[in-house]
């Protein structure tokens, strides 16, 4: 089974994202900052990682770089309502497999 760590402040979306994607199959767990993130990351490497860019922590690009320093196969995907060309490059540079615009509320 896939184990994936999805990284998301607000809980509604971390809970929703949650119950979808291990419907789906996956092992799922859930950060709702950064800092929560890494630690967990730290105590048990994940296959993927589904990580916001917006948190109240660090920003997503940081924290999935730190992540891969951990586990440099892991799979990363950032999420974010505020896409830009600047943040899918940074992203691309660092690893980042897919950058997804998610509707902003």
């Amino acid at each position: 089974m896939i184990r994936l760590l999805i990284i998301e402040e607000d809980p509604n979306t971390l809970t929703g994202l949650l119950e979808l994607l291990s419907q789906e199959g996956f092992e799922t767990r859930g950060a709702g900052t950064g800092r929560q993130a890494i630690e967990m990351f730290r105590k048990k490497p994940d296959d993927v990682v589904l990580c916001d860019y917006r948190l109240p922590d660090k920003d997503g690009i940081s924290v999935c770089a730190e992540l891969q320093k951990i586990r440099p196969q892991v799979k990363l995907i950032i999420i974010t309502a505020y896409i830009r060309a600047e943040i899918i490059a940074c992203a691309k540079e660092i690893g980042v497999l897919k950058s997804i615009n998610k509707p902003s509320a």
